[in-house]
């Protein structure tokens, strides 16, 4: 810096100081403080007593002296028993930081490890601490999610089974009306105890990702900091959080027993035969039945892929054939309309943002299919 002043204010440059002839000041030694041109910075290297000093382009130097501010301060940490007095060294037997008159009055017996090393090691912790509440956030709103989705199937299980309930309750008009309002009933009760225990297991699992939030605010602040004290501290506080065993991190329920399914009895003069409420094993509740609207044909044996474009048009294929087509459904209409036929091999392919066609050939190339051509 007091070289690139120097030169802005139109002085006399300033010379090495150690020739003091040259002028081309390209170097400087942390150790000595010296401003070097190159033939002294060379010489430097090779006397004994300098050997091991650190020079570095004084272009670097804003940025050395940045890397240095940024470490954390390890050698002015105040001891904690004694005024005046900064921590040295870690007592491994003890688990904390102490200064030299601690080691002789309390320690020098114990397990003593550099408190630089220790810094290191605890740092480390204390990033897997991090990661580690980062996952449980993860896993927690994946729970969420499927929660969400175990709410959405259920009011439309709860739907389903109301509307078989109510109509075998026509079929047997009158006679069932009072055993048809005790199924109501229950299923009712069902679906309102499975709405409670998801919204208690919602309210737990969000209270708890909101604790993980603020122990993660907590964590990389002390991480941005470079204070050594922050980071020794919240350490203690992470591990002791981990050996209570209140503080172990629950995942997000889903298995929240859910709702019953009806079934309808077999002879409709019966009251008993009305029908009963059963438990669906874990498989049968996320079974799903798809209604056939309407079916398409291609003269594909097999269609391979298909890509659906934003002009409501397809593409799809068959890699035996290594045929490529662009069709369009119409409604109504059983066979698909053809609008471009191409020669190619595709093993999977998929539509670009850009409207570009991706084709995979099972290679380690992939070629793309321009959408200005397929749309000729």
């Amino acid at each position: 810096m007091a070289l690139s002043n120097s030169l802005q204010s139109g002085q006399v440059p300033m010379l090495c100081q150690m020739c003091e002839e040259s002028n081309e000041i390209k170097w400087k030694c942390l150790q000595c403080d010296f401003l070097l041109c190159t033939k002294c910075q060379q010489l430097h290297q090779k006397v004994k007593s300098t050997d091991q000093h650190i020079i570095i382009d004084i272009k670097d130097i804003t940025t050395y002296q940045q890397e240095v501010n940024d470490q954390p301060d390890i050698i002015n940490i105040p001891c904690s028993v004694h005024n005046g007095q900064n921590c040295c060294q870690f007592c491994k037997t003890c688990e904390e930081i102490i200064c030299s008159l601690c080691f002789l009055q309390a320690h020098n017996t114990h397990d003593m490890i550099g408190l630089a090393k220790e810094y290191e090691l605890t740092l480390e912790a204390v990033n897997n601490f991090r990661t580690e509440v980062e996952e449980n956030i993860l896993q927690i709103e994946k729970g969420l999610s499927k929660l969400d989705i175990r709410k959405t199937s259920e009011e439309s299980l709860y739907e389903s089974e109301k509307q078989k309930i109510l109509n075998r309750e026509r079929t047997l008009k009158n006679e069932i009306e009072m055993h048809t309002q005790n199924l109501l009933m229950k299923l009712d009760h069902r679906r309102e105890y499975f709405k409670k225990s998801v919204q208690n297991e919602e309210n737990r699992s969000k209270k708890l990702k909101k604790d993980l939030e603020i122990r993660r605010e907590s964590l990389d602040h002390t991480l941005k900091q470079n204070n050594a004290t922050e980071v020794f501290n919240i350490f203690k506080q992470e591990r002791e959080l981990r050996a209570d065993s209140k503080q172990r991190i629950a995942p997000v329920n889903t298995r929240i027993k859910g709702l019953p399914q009806y079934v309808p009895g077999k002879q409709p003069i019966l009251m008993s035969q009305h029908g009963v409420l059963t438990e669906l094993g874990d498989k049968e509740q996320y079974k799903f039945k798809f209604q056939v609207l309407q079916q398409f044909k291609t003269k594909f044996i097999v269609v391979e892929n298909l890509v659906c474009c934003e002009d409501g048009t397809m593409w799809i294929n068959n890699s035996v054939t290594n045929k490529l087509r662009k069709i369009q459904l119409k409604k109504g209409s059983e066979p698909v309309q053809i609008l471009k036929k191409l020669k190619a091999f595709a093993f999977s392919m998929a539509l670009l943002p850009t409207g570009d066609l991706l084709i995979s050939s099972k290679t380690d190339a992939l070629q793309i299919l321009s959408k200005g051509y397929w749309r000729n």
